[in-house]
């Protein structure tokens, strides 16, 4: 280890810490702020039975296409 880094690391003791913390704050700020906003999907308009304008749902698996009116809606499966 050279004087230099050695000198660096008297001078400054806490810089670990100092990071951890600055980290932690980050993150729970990160955290808050995406809490603080709903997940919502609004639409004005109904897709009217269009494919194109159906809205896609899924995790990868297992997909769904849901469309339709406000009285009957239809959902299209697929499974992969």
């Amino acid at each position: 280890m050279s004087e230099s880094t050695a000198e660096q690391k008297r001078r400054y003791p806490g810089r670990r810490l100092t990071a951890g913390l600055l980290l932690v704050a980050v993150v729970s700020f990160t955290l808050q702020a995406q809490d603080a906003t709903p997940l919502k999907l609004w639409y004005d308009t109904p897709s009217r039975g269009v494919w194109e304008n159906a809205l896609p749902v899924g995790n990868g698996r297992l997909g769904a296409m849901v469309f339709g009116d406000v009285p009957q809606e239809t959902i299209k499966l697929n499974e992969n």
